[in-house]
This record gives C-alpha cells, sequence and structure tokens, in this order.
C-alpha cells in the first residue's frame, strides 16, 4: 500500500486484548484481500501511479476496523464500499477524459453503444460538437435540446429507431451533412427547408411517403437519396435545389417526375430504379446538360421511348465520355458492357 498517496490510513495502537477476535479477523482479511486484489489482480482498476488518490471508502474501511474495535460490518461489505470507491474513481475519470476529448476535437463518435436516448452530457456540450456520429444504436427520438449544438456540422444517426425529428432542427444553422438513413421516419419537418447550407441529406431505407415542399430552399445540397422509402411523388420545389448533383431515389413508388427537374443544370447522376415510372419529363436530356448517368431499371419504360426524347444523343456522347475516361484510368466496367440505363 506505500506505493499509493492519497488520503493517509492513520492506525491507533491497541494491543491484542483491545481488539475483539472478531474484529481481528475482519482487519486482516479486509488488508489481505484488498493487497491481493490492487497488486496481484490483472483486472485491477486501481491504477499505480504516484498521483492515484485512495478511494475515501479504503481509509473508511480501515479506520473502521482500527478506531472501531466493535465494529459490526462484515467482510463482504467492507469490501463491496472498497470496490464502489474505485469503480466510481474509474468513472468519474473516465467521463471527464470523455468530456474533454469531445470538446478538444469536437468529434463525438458512440456508435453501436446500445443508446435509447440522446447522452445528456453530449447535449451540454453546446458549441463544442462539430461531428455527432450516433450511429446503430436504439434511439426512438431526437430531443428538442440538441438545438444548443449550434456549431454542429455533421449529423450521423444511420441505424437507429428513431420515428420524429424534433420542429426546431433548423435551428442548426451550420449544418452540412445529415445522415438518417435505416430508421422510422414517416415524415420530415418542414423547418429542414432552414438548413441552407445542407450539402448531403440522406435519408433511405425509412418509412417517408412524400417530401416536404421546403426542400426547394437547400440551394446548396449537392446529394439527395431518399431510396427505399414509400414516396409516390416528389414535390415540384426540388427544381429550385439548383446545386443538386446526385438524386437518388431507387426503390420507391414514384409514378411521375414534377417537370421542375429539368431545372437541375448541374445533375450529374439520377438513380430511380424499381418505381412505377412511365416516362420521364420530355426535355430531362436536353436541359440537364451535364446529366451523365440516369438509371431506370424496373420501370415500365422501354428503351424505345429512352432513345426518342429531344437531347438523347448529347446525353449518350456525356455518358461514352464518362466511361473512356474510366477505362482509360483502368477503371473495369460490367461484362455487360455499357449500361444504357433502362431495361430492354
Amino acid at each position: 500500500m506505500a506505493r499509493h498517496v492519497g488520503h493517509p490510513i492513520t492506525v491507533r495502537a491497541i494491543s491484542s486484548a483491545q481488539l475483539p477476535t472478531r474484529s481481528k479477523v475482519f482487519a486482516i482479511f479486509v488488508i489481505i484481500f484488498i493487497a491481493v486484489d490492487v497488486f496481484f489482480n490483472p483486472l485491477r482498476t486501481t491504477p499505480l501511479s504516484s498521483t492515484y488518490k485512495t478511494p475515501n471508502f479504503v481509509d473508511f474501511s480501515f479506520r473502521l476496523i482500527f478506531l472501531r474495535p466493535n465494529c459490526k460490518t462484515s467482510p463482504s461489505r467492507l469490501i463491496r464500499r472498497w470496490r464502489m470507491g474505485c469503480f466510481a474513481s474509474k468513472s468519474a475519470d473516465s467521463k471527464a477524459s470523455r468530456l474533454s476529448r469531445w470538446r478538444a476535437t469536437g468529434i463525438v463518435a458512440l456508435r453501436d453503444g446500445k443508446l435509447k436516448s440522446f447522452p445528456d452530457e453530449v447535449l451540454e456540450l453546446d458549441k463544442s460538437v462539430r461531428t455527432l456520429d450516433l450511429t446503430h444504436n436504439k434511439l426512438v427520438d431526437v430531443p428538442e435540446e440538441i438545438s444548443k449544438l449550434i456549431n454542429m456540422q455533421r449529423l450521423i444517426l444511420a441505424n437507429n429507431v428513431i420515428e420524429r425529428l424534433p420542429m426546431n432542427l433548423g435551428k442548426l444553422k451550420s449544418l452540412k451533412f445529415i445522415i438518417l438513413d435505416g430508421n422510422k421516419l414517416t415524415t420530415l419537418p418542414d423547418e429542414v427547408g432552414q438548413l441552407v447550407r445542407l450539402e448531403r441529406l440522406s435519408i433511405s431505407g425509412n418509412l417517408l411517403t412524400g417530401l416536404p415542399e421546403t426542400i426547394g430552399s437547400l440551394r446548396n445540397l449537392l446529394l439527395l437519396n431518399v431510396s427505399s422509402n414509400k414516396i409516390k411523388s416528389l414535390p415540384e420545389s426540388i427544381g429550385s435545389c439548383f446545386s443538386l448533383e446526385e438524386l437518388q431515389a431507387n426503390e420507391n413508388s414514384i409514378e411521375e417526375l414534377p417537370t421542375s427537374v429539368c431545372s437541375l443544370i448541374h445533375l450529374k447522376s439520377l438513380c430511380l430504379d424499381h418505381n412505377n415510372l412511365k416516362q420521364i419529363p420530355p426535355s430531362l436530356l436536353k436541359e440537364c446538360k451535364t446529366l451523365q448517368n440516369i438509371s431506370l431499371h424496373g420501370n415500365p419504360i422501354s428503351m424505345d421511348q429512352f432513345q426518342q426524347m429531344e437531347g438523347f444523343q448529347e446525353f449518350e456522347d456525356r455518358r461514352k465520355k464518362k466511361f473512356d475516361k474510366q477505362i482509360d484510368s483502368n477503371v473495369m466496367i460490367s461484362s455487360k458492357g455499357l449500361d444504357e440505363g433502362v431495361d430492354l
């Protein structure tokens, strides 16, 4: 025990006659147990560093035995108290260290933690958080207190059981990146349109039946992924997402695309596999001059319809040019050759 620096263990000199036999046994038992547990247990939680402070319960246990000869406390209870002191000390140090690291890096990563609610300590970090990753937990909802994290840029909550988002989500003005894949969301709040700096929004694998009209306010959005939902139509306002480069809406129930999609002049990739589309806006290929990939597999639309669209040849030239670059860079393509993007 001489290796520990902390609370002094004061033992009053008493004679053997003064110390009842029961207390002698208690004292010897506890001393031996603590010595063995500290120095020989490979799983010990007590650090043997010069700065370690002996838990109060250790001091208390010795004082209780030597200074109170008639002590009735059982050895097992004393041992439990000692261990409680060690675990409490470790827990406090661990929490302080974790909070310090989060504040220093701005990154809070608590994946695979079986969390059912947001940790209060995270919400108390306020302006320190830049990235919050709670992937693969058991979160049911997102508390309104999340609006305290005003400097957060990345919010990753994939693979939980989240059913709703808070109405004040729009206060997180710094958000650029949101991943909510694999949850149970049925709607998005209108306030999502207030996230004007948002660049990537991924909500695949949920239960969405539609998107709010306010989605058109996301003028900096580069990627929108709403695949594997129950969406029947996209809002007309989506044409106002002028920066959009990639739109993924595979495996939904979309029957028609809004004509405003033709306004997405920076669109490079449009993926609409396994929907109910019978046609796409006639001027899509002509107006979207940067479009290089369009995928319509599993829709009731034929190759003939697609090839007869105005601007098809220009689109085909862009697509082949893209694949030529990939081939020149030794990028492999499928054995079927270039995919036309629709089922024959």
